[in-house]
């Protein structure tokens, strides 16, 4: 079958990074062994409760490309989970083409999205671990224990394939059945607006809070969205990079969008210190910070400068959210102490707590894009074969020149 490849190699980590100053496409060059393949085997069902999909579109994560250009180093925490090579993509929409005898309620031709973590129960594993016993399949304590090899999802493992390619399986308990009213263009943004919409139905933001929200991407983009979605009339403040990304803010129902030109005859802390009408405090060196400021920040981004400033923006008692996955390093962390921060992470999606039937965050979803609580228009902007990966990533990676929000292989 057809399908993007990749096996990590970390003695190349440093030379390719280097070469990455001056030369941002060393990442698909043939240096590394990210590879097109025409000829790489089909995955087969590991058991009678999995099913095989045939992708129709695969959608390029920011994990995906952190995985890409080497935005992860060989020690980050999620190198314990991975297993290679690996067929890469796990933001799905496809289509069902075999179905193993015990995977009850799914039929050949099922249209469906795919929880990709490879939690207790498609592992085998009873009882199920204290994390899929909550509902928080990202963080299963048993991604390399059970009937499966070590793997951290489908994308991040080799041997249940990826979305960026023409099969992938999946267990019974991954597989959610897409509405027949969703575009299959609406489908494959089912993941990136579950994962936000999980960090806000876990840490909604109050009617008469000021909320920041960092970073223009899907991500921030879908908190600003999701905050409105589950009723919330906070203050959101936004900050993004592009022009493009404060129309889309806007739609969504942000009430402030600051872009660097905003802030570019002072610096951003001092120019968030007058919109949250708060001190700002300098020292010789260093950034300034606010000790009042926003009561919650939703950090969309998760680099070393948005996590630091998101620390710094936030209120004394104040709350910051961390959504993105920036491998952010070298962080000042001394305001959570110093300011009494709540600080939390959020990752993935879940049986959300927080919602009467206990739904997987999928399928809420797929009720708020039916009933118009969650916009998808403008957010899926280019689409590729899986031939011109090389034209994917360098569009994904220049997105102040291509206007890209979310990118997808057609498969």
């Amino acid at each position: 079958m057809r399908a993007i490849v990749n096996n990590i190699a970390p003695v190349r980590y440093i030379p390719i990074k280097l070469l990455s100053r001056f030369w941002r496409g060393v990442f698909w060059s043939r240096l590394v062994k990210l590879r097109y393949r025409t000829d790489w085997p089909e995955p087969q069902l590991p058991s009678p409760q999995w099913v095989k999909i045939r992708p129709i579109l695969g959608g390029i994560c920011g994990s995906d490309m952190a995985m890409v250009t080497l935005g992860n180093p060989p020690d980050s925490f999620a190198k314990a989970f991975l297993s290679t090579p690996m067929v890469m993509g796990h933001e799905s929409i496809g289509r069902i083409t075999e179905v193993g005898a015990e995977a009850t309620g799914l039929q050949v031709g099922d249209r469906v999205n795919v929880e990709p973590i490879l939690s207790c129960e498609p592992r085998g594993i009873e009882p199920v671990c204290p994390m899929c016993r909550e509902g928080l399949l990202a963080s299963c304590h048993c991604l390399t224990e059970g009937a499966l090899p070590p793997g951290m999802s489908i994308g991040f493992n080799a041997f249940t394939g990826g979305f960026w390619s023409e099969a992938v399986v999946a267990h019974r308990s991954q597989v959610f059945k897409v509405p027949d009213r969703l575009t299959d263009d609406q489908a494959v943004l089912v993941d990136p607006l579950a994962c936000s919409l999980h960090a806000v139905m876990r840490h909604p933001p109050q009617d008469d809070e000021s909320v920041l929200v960092v970073g223009g991407g899907i991500i921030g983009l879908a908190v600003i969205d999701a905050i409105r979605a589950v009723g919330s009339r906070a203050r959101i403040v936004a900050l993004v990079r592009h022009d493009f990304q404060r129309e889309l803010a806007e739609a969504r129902g942000a009430n402030l969008v600051i872009l660097p030109r905003d802030y570019a005859r002072s610096d951003l802390i001092t120019y968030l210190g007058k919109v949250f009408q708060t001190k700002v405090f300098k020292g010789s060196f260093g950034k300034p910070i606010l000790l009042g400021g926003a009561d919650r920040v939703y950090d969309a981004v998760g680099s070393r400068n948005a996590t630091e400033d998101s620390l710094r923006v936030v209120r004394s008692g104040g709350h910051v959210v961390v959504v993105g996955m920036g491998h952010a390093r070298w962080v000042d962390w001394d305001p959570v102490t110093h300011k009494h921060l709540t600080l939390s992470g959020t990752h993935g999606r879940a049986l959300e707590a927080s919602d009467p039937q206990r739904r997987h965050t999928y399928q809420i979803v797929h009720e708020m894009i039916l009933d118009g609580r969650l916009k998808t228009d403008g957010l899926l902007t280019h689409t590729f074969p899986l031939a011109d990966y090389r034209d994917a990533f360098r569009t994904v990676t220049g997105k102040g020149r291509t206007r890209c929000v979310k990118a997808a292989f057609r498969i």
